[in-house]
């Protein structure tokens, strides 16, 4: 861990090494499963958890990779989501559409969330971002107190 950062409920959060932060074992690997699989059905919540550690997203980053999930709650080739036809190729196979959303939805985050969930509700859900934001900043708090 390095030194600490501000998250989206404004209190002081630790700042992590992400190449580490996934290491097999690590007990914040773990942890941040246990709180996904709060949020998710078992096999959804290993799929993000693996696509979190591909891309190498933080917990914080990760948690949001599974309340965007709960928020859309999209049906096959959009389970996300994810509205471009790309990310939609695997309608037909439930597993790999998710894990291809999962990935186009962690790239987002991992290159655009700066830890401002309203600035990043614009680019993710821009027609609705007012809302959007409301609903997942409540999911990220249910997930955290669980």
């Amino acid at each position: 861990m390095n030194e600490s950062t501000t998250n989206i409920t404004g209190k002081s959060a630790p700042s992590y090494d992400a190449p580490n932060f996934y290491k097999k074992g690590s007990i914040t690997m773990h942890y941040t499963l246990a709180i996904l699989l709060t949020m998710l059905p078992a096999h959804e919540a290993k799929i993000l958890a693996k696509v979190a550690q591909d891309y190498h997203l933080t917990p914080e980053q990760t948690i949001l990779l599974g309340a965007i999930r709960r928020e859309e709650n999209g049906g096959a080739g959009k389970e996300m989501g994810v509205e471009i036809p790309r990310a939609q190729r695997y309608r037909r196979s439930p597993t790999r559409s998710l894990l291809l959303q999962a990935r186009y939805a962690a790239g987002t985050i991992s290159r655009h969330y700066t830890g401002d969930l309203r600035a990043f509700a614009q680019r993710w859900c821009p027609v609705n971002a007012d809302s959007w934001h409301g609903n997942v900043r409540s999911i990220m708090g249910e997930a955290r107190k669980s």
